[in-house]
C-alpha cells in the first residue's frame, strides 16, 4: 500500500500529547510520518515510525517558521499538517490561511470558538446563555464576590480559567477544593487569583469523557469513556472503559453544534448523582492524553480520521466499539496497588503492550537527557 506523507507538528515545548498523537498515526500504516518541531528538540523524534525529523530553533518571527514548514513540506511531499499540543493548535489557527496555501491542515475550530472552549469562564458563560447543563459557576470574581457566594453551595472548586489536567498555566494554583467561604476568600486574596480563576460548585458524581471529531458543526465520530483505574487528582485515568451513553453525546452535541465546531475535541463531563444528569465541565480543544485508548480500545483513530477529513476523503459516521483499555505500565502499577485495594482483572487483549515498546526509545533518551545533559529551555 502506498503511504501518504504527513507532517506532525510539535510547537515550543516537548509534550506527551505529541507522543500519543504520533502513536495513533503510527498504528495506521497508510501514513508516512514526518516530524517537525519549533524550539524543542523533541525526544519523540526517536519513535520507530518517524521517517524524518526537522527542527527549527531560531527565535524569530513566526513567519520565518512558516517558511521553514513550507520548505519541509516540499522536501517530504507532505499532504497534511497535524498539530499535536495546545501551542501547535494555536499556531495553526493563527496562521491557517498561510499554511493552507501549501499544505492541507487537519480541521480546526474557528478562532472565536477555540477561544471560548479554552477559557472555562467564557465557556461557562456561553453554556449559561444557551441553557446547556453545567455546574453552578461564578465567572467574575471581581464583582461583589461575597454577595455572589451568599447561598452558593459548598464545597466548591477554585479552577484556573486556562489549563488542563487539573493544572493551571506556568505553575499557577491547580484546581483546589474549599469546604467553606472563609478558606476560599483567604485564598482569593493572593496575587494573581481573582482575574484568572472561576468558582464552581463541587458535584458528587463520576467523570465521563467524550471524544469527538466534527465537521462544520456536525458530528462525524465519537467515543465515550469512563476512568476505571485510579489517577492523581483531576488527572485523566490511564485505565478506560468505553461505554455508550446517549445523554452524554446529546449534551455534547448541543454545545459543539452551537460552537459550529470543526475538528477534534475531548469534553470532560460529570454525572451528577443527586440530579441524575450529565453536566459539561470543560473542553480540551486538541488531541488528548488518552487518545491512544480510543485508537486501540475503541478502534476509533481520531488523528487518522482528522487526516482523512483534511484530504476530503469520505468518512462513515463512527461511534466506537465498547470495551476496556490500559497501557502496560499503568496495568503493572494497578496490579501492585490493587494488592491492598480494588482489583480490576483486565484481559490480555485489553492491555496495550505495543505503546510501551514503541515509546521506549523516547523514554530512554529522556532519562539520559535528565541525568547527563544540561537543562535546555523548551525541554521537559
Amino acid at each position: 500500500m502506498k503511504q501518504t506523507p504527513i507532517l506532525v507538528l510539535e510547537y515550543k515545548h516537548e509534550d506527551w500529547l505529541t507522543a500519543n498523537t504520533l502513536y495513533c498515526l503510527g498504528c495506521d500504516k497508510q501514513w508516512e510520518i514526518h516530524f517537525i518541531t519549533y524550539r524543542s528538540k523533541s525526544a519523540f523524534r526517536y519513535l520507530p515510525f518517524v521517517k524524518s525529523y526537522h527542527h527549527f530553533d531560531e527565535e524569530t518571527h513566526e513567519i520565518s517558521f512558516i517558511n521553514f514548514v513550507e520548505l519541509v513540506t516540499e522536501k517530504t511531499k507532505a499532504a497534511v499538517l497535524v498539530p499535536t499540543n495546545s501551542a501547535a493548535f494555536q499556531f495553526v489557527i493563527r496562521h491557517k490561511e498561510a499554511l493552507q496555501s501549501f499544505i492541507q491542515v487537519i480541521p480546526t475550530p474557528q478562532p472565536w470558538a477555540y477561544e471560548i472552549a479554552c477559557d472555562k469562564g467564557q465557556l461557562a458563560h456561553f453554556m449559561g446563555n444557551h441553557q446547556i447543563a453545567t455546574p453552578l459557576t461564578i465567572i467574575d470574581l471581581n464583582n461583589d464576590l461575597k454577595k455572589q457566594l451568599d447561598g452558593f453551595p459548598f464545597p466548591v472548586l477554585l479552577k484556573p480559567r486556562i489549563g488542563a489536567g487539573g493544572k493551571g498555566v506556568g505553575g499557577e494554583l491547580p484546581i483546589t477544593v474549599f469546604a467553606n467561604k472563609d478558606e476560599l476568600m483567604a485564598c482569593i486574596q493572593q496575587p494573581g487569583i481573582i482575574d484568572k480563576y472561576i468558582i464552581q460548585s463541587f458535584v458528587d458524581g463520576y467523570i465521563v469523557g467524550c471524544n469527538v471529531l466534527y465537521k462544520d458543526g456536525k458530528l462525524v465520530a465519537y467515543t465515550i469513556q469512563k476512568g476505571i483505574v485510579k489517577a492523581k487528582s483531576f488527572a485523566p485515568s490511564p485505565g478506560l472503559e468505553f461505554i455508550q451513553n446517549d445523554a452524554a453525546i446529546e449534551v455534547v452535541d448541543s454545545l459543539l453544534s452551537k460552537l459550529q465546531w470543526n475538528g477534534v475535541a475531548n469534553i470532560d463531563l460529570i454525572y451528577d448523582v443527586a440530579k441524575q444528569q450529565i453536566l459539561i465541565l470543560e473542553i480540551n480543544a486538541r488531541f488528548w492524553q488518552t487518545v491512544g485508548g480510543s485508537t486501540v480500545g475503541a478502534h476509533v483513530n481520531f488523528p487518522s480520521l482528522a487526516c482523512l477529513q483534511a484530504l476530503n476523503r469520505p468518512i462513515e459516521p463512527v461511534s466506537g466499539q465498547l470495551g476496556r483499555y490500559v497501557p502496560l505500565i499503568a496495568y503493572i502499577k494497578h496490579k501492585l496497588a490493587a494488592k491492598s485495594g480494588v482489583k480490576i482483572d483486565f484481559q490480555w487483549k485489553e492491555i496495550d503492550m505495543r505503546y510501551f515498546f514503541w515509546l521506549l526509545p523516547a523514554k530512554v533518551y529522556r532519562f539520559y537527557r535528565a541525568r547527563f545533559q544540561k537543562k535546555v529551555p523548551g525541554l521537559t
